[in-house]
């Protein structure tokens, strides 16, 4: 699939889906926990999440890091947000630049998961949310067992579960003020959007609280 058809799949699956379920419970969490005046979302991508900043939140000024030059190109479709290519892991602003910084699916992906997390703690001024897959759900432990891959893991240089995420945040400095576990992407999603949704929320997570599909940490410096 070229650029061009990615961005017009992008666009019209905007507010659908697993990624826009993520962005709801992100959102969720900000709206009643958080005041901001200025965000830095690292790994933009497309710039669906600050897309949905733009639309619930007046005045908050907005940037995008990525270090693809197309993607940020195409951020501004869903934005007014000011875009910057740079390395996640050397972030080109002065320390405590952003009320809030995000990482959605970021963290699993760098060489470095210390560095990383130690420049989001830099540039931030109070809060971050780290969003990574859960490798402690079952199908995660069987492969590993085995001794097989899992394709949604393939690439990815680090994995957490539960208490080895909170256990690395909280020694790079960060207090966890909360940690959930959703089941967000599958199957059920694509075809019934509305059970999938209650059985995220309101199903699985209180029966199967650690086989979630994907970790939400949300927090703050412990030195703020």
């Amino acid at each position: 699939m070229s650029h061009r058809e990615n961005v017009e799949h992008i666009v019209e699956q905007r507010g659908y889906g697993p990624r826009a379920e993520r962005h709801s419970i992100v959102l969720d969490y900000i709206k009643t926990n958080y005041r901001i005046e200025n965000v830095l979302d690292i790994g933009s991508g497309y710039g669906e999440f600050l897309e949905v900043i733009d639309q619930e939140f007046d005045g908050v000024v907005k940037y995008s890091l990525d270090r693809e030059s197309e993607l940020l190109r195409t951020t501004k479709r869903f934005a007014d947000v000011h875009s910057v290519q740079a390395d996640a892991k050397r972030l080109p602003f002065k320390s405590e630049s952003f009320d809030l910084v995000t990482a959605l699916g970021i963290i699993e992906h760098v060489e470095n998961p210390t560095q990383f997390v130690r420049e989001v703690h830099r540039v931030s001024s109070g809060q971050a949310v780290f969003l990574t897959p859960n490798i402690g759900r079952p199908n995660r432990l069987i492969a590993a067992m085995l001794d097989k891959s899992v394709n949604e893991f393939e690439g990815h240089k680090q994995g957490w579960d539960y208490h080895l995420l909170v256990k690395f945040l909280e020694s790079n400095g960060w207090i966890v003020d909360d940690i959930e576990i959703r089941y967000v992407d599958f199957p059920l999603y694509r075809r019934f959007p509305r059970l999938g949704r209650f059985l995220s929320y309101k199903v699985l997570p209180r029966f199967f609280k650690n086989a979630g599909t994907e970790l939400f940490a949300f927090c703050s410096k412990a030195d703020a």
